[in-house]
């Protein structure tokens, strides 16, 4: 009979959850008062799998992929990147699911090294209600989150990430790889400052396919020749498809005149995307500065985008207008 009562303890908390026919792990902080205490509240389970972890990376590990394993993270817990691939996101199908409020949220910590990456390798992984921070180390993240081949479906959500420090920032927050599909970016505030040193913050190599961002708010600075958003060409058939772009308000800090809202480069072009209800603000007063696409936007839908160029402007409708 202890051991049904020791297992309902997982159970209780597990009802608040969302719906998984998998197992529900947790992650604190060792040094909290409370570990201890969890520790007693969730012993090894009936199948000996050790639930609790003090190590965020290795909780992943403990989970079986394509089972919907959840892994709560509970509040003010941080986990300090220090080189590539340091945090592996490589089980398919998991959730990572942060507890608290504002800065209260489980912290991802960028440091010491310019690889340092959270490594996305697998599918269908989910991240909600995190905070990302790029520290005063000295030290230009290259790319905070990076999505490779095999990780389709990745999902941040509900999260905040501070790009920039006073002498660091991640010079990409997000890059995809070519081909990796239906990355899904919502409900997130992404902010930087002035300091003209980030590339992008979501940084899509195409081909791509079935991406979403929604929902977000976005404000940095870009180098030349790149947005907050940015789809990067390879050749003349690279195209992004099939994806919605839409509910966003970005600020593109930058003074450059080839700083840019939403910009797709050269090659290639947009192929069945709604962009849509984005609101885009730029510092500059070159009028395709808040959506650039070189080769055209193709068969796109794009409508009831406003921008302005300076503080205190009503916004403008960008787009061409439709002849019917």
């Amino acid at each position: 009979m202890s051991i049904y009562n020791q297992f309902s303890r997982f159970e209780a908390l597990a009802s608040a959850l969302p719906l998984t026919a998998g197992k529900v792990f947790f992650v604190a902080d060792l040094a909290d008062a409370w570990f201890e205490r969890l520790q007693r509240m969730f012993p090894v389970d009936v199948d000996g799998e050790v639930r609790l972890f003090s190590n965020l990376d290795t909780a992943i590990g403990a989970c079986t992929g394509g089972r919907g394993d959840v892994i709560v993270v509970f509040p003010n817990y941080t986990f300090t990147v220090t080189a590539a691939g340091s945090l592996a996101l490589d089980v398919a199908g998991i959730t990572l699911l942060g507890l608290g409020n504002g800065n209260d949220r489980p912290t991802i910590s960028f440091t010491t090294a310019a690889t340092g990456t959270v490594l996305v390798t697998a599918a269908y992984i989910t991240m909600d209600n995190f905070r990302f921070i790029a520290n005063a180390d000295t030290v230009d993240v290259n790319v905070a989150i990076d999505i490779n081949t095999g990780g389709n479906f990745f999902t941040l959500k509900n999260s905040h990430a501070i790009l920039t420090d006073t002498s660091a920032q991640m010079v990409r927050f997000i890059q995809t790889d070519s081909g990796t599909d239906y990355l899904r970016v919502e409900n997130c505030v992404l902010e930087g400052d002035t300091s003209a040193g980030l590339e992008s913050v979501i940084d899509i190599l195409s081909d791509n396919n079935g991406t979403v961002i929604r929902n977000n708010y976005i404000s940095a600075s870009t180098g030349d020749s790149r947005g907050l958003i940015h789809y990067a060409g390879v050749d003349t058939a690279a195209r992004v498809s099939h994806g919605l772009i839409t509910g966003n308000t970005l600020w593109n800090q930058t003074g450059d005149s080839l700083s840019y809202g939403i910009h797709k480069d050269s090659n290639g072009g947009f192929f069945d995307v709604t962009i849509s209800h984005n609101n885009i603000r730029i510092t500059s007063d070159s009028g395709d500065g808040w959506f650039r696409v070189a080769s055209g936007v193709n068969n796109a839908s794009l409508y009831e985008n406003y921008g302005v160029n300076a503080a205190g402007e009503r916004g403008v409708i960008f787009g061409t207008v439709s002849s019917t």
